[in-house]
């Protein structure tokens, strides 16, 4: 009977083990999902921290071709009101070398 007694005892300490496990492993679950909900708020906030400045960086380099954008044609305007037959010219030429180049590619 001793015996028995023994491997009743074991068998009890054995399920109080599984128990505590159990218990601990329920609390680490909980733990790593927190831990996790945490993590994944700080990316979040992490990427739209980087978007918000990336869409900054875009809006300012766009809004600095328009102004040179804008500034090239005020320039050519500048230039054609100053040099209206030079202007007339180069159209002219440029448009021509354009017809004899179609001409060519036309004939190949």
């Amino acid at each position: 009977m001793a015996e028995a007694d023994d491997i009743r005892a074991e068998l009890k300490t054995l399920k109080a083990d599984l128990a505590t496990l159990k218990h601990d492993l329920g609390d680490l679950v909980g733990l790593m999902k927190d831990l996790g909900v945490s993590k994944g708020e700080s990316v979040k906030s992490a990427f739209q921290e980087h978007w918000h400045e990336g869409s900054e960086k875009l809006k300012q380099k766009a809004s600095a071709a328009k102004k040179r954008a804008k500034e090239a044609v005020d320039d050519t305007e500048e230039y054609i009101g100053e040099h209206p037959l030079a202007s007339v010219g180069v159209a002219f030429g440029v448009g021509f070398l354009i017809a004899k180049l179609l001409d060519m590619r036309g004939r190949h």
